[in-house]
């Protein structure tokens, strides 16, 4: 069990390391802010961290372009400011990652392969998985084993009480004579 110790201390310091590094990373992708303006400068678009859009700005002249025109001028100008916004983020991001089988491009473009990836094999993670495993159990009334609570013997009328129990409105039998409690009354 000791020599357990100091690998979890190393990992408990990686997991250190990797949040100091997440926290940095969000930081400085809450100051990311891009601007893409169309070609003829009628639409800007102003988009922060993930592609959301702060600001729209239409000019007078865009407001004279026919419904089509402005739609498909607003998508180029969306769709550039996206791509600026994932240049960006590779920017910011591409210090912090150390991974070099991470394609950080693709994924901050949007390109996500959706082939299965093998997961990387960290034996101590293995291990801590395996030892902190609990054991499945079933749950709910299935799992409890128990009988029902008042099971009806099937010659009994459903509307009888069973015998165990004194019939509604019957008084209830009591120990017999006063004096003192015995054993067999508790």
């Amino acid at each position: 069990m000791s020599s357990l110790v100091p690998r979890f201390d190393a990992e408990r310091a990686r997991a250190a390391s990797m949040r100091m590094r997440y926290v940095e990373i969000r930081s400085a992708l809450a100051k990311l802010q891009v601007k893409a303006a169309s070609e003829d400068g009628t639409v800007t678009v102003e988009m922060g961290a993930g592609g959301a859009v702060r600001a729209v700005t239409l000019t007078q002249q865009a407001m004279q372009k026919t419904p089509e025109a402005l739609s498909r001028l607003l998508l180029e100008t969306i769709n550039a400011a996206t791509q600026q916004v994932a240049e960006k983020t590779n920017e910011v991001v591409s210090p912090f990652v150390s991974n070099a089988g991470l394609d950080l491009q693709a994924i901050t473009s949007g390109r996500i392969s959706t082939a299965p990836q093998q997961r990387p094999q960290n034996p101590f993670a293995e291990e801590i998985e395996r030892a902190s495993a609990i054991p499945k159990r079933p749950m709910g009334d299935y799992a409890r084993n128990q009988q029902p609570r008042n099971p009806q013997p099937r010659d009994q009328p459903r509307n009888q009480p069973p015998p165990s129990q004194p019939a509604p409105n019957q008084p209830v039998p009591s120990r017999p004579g006063p004096g003192p409690l015995n054993e067999e009354d508790v």
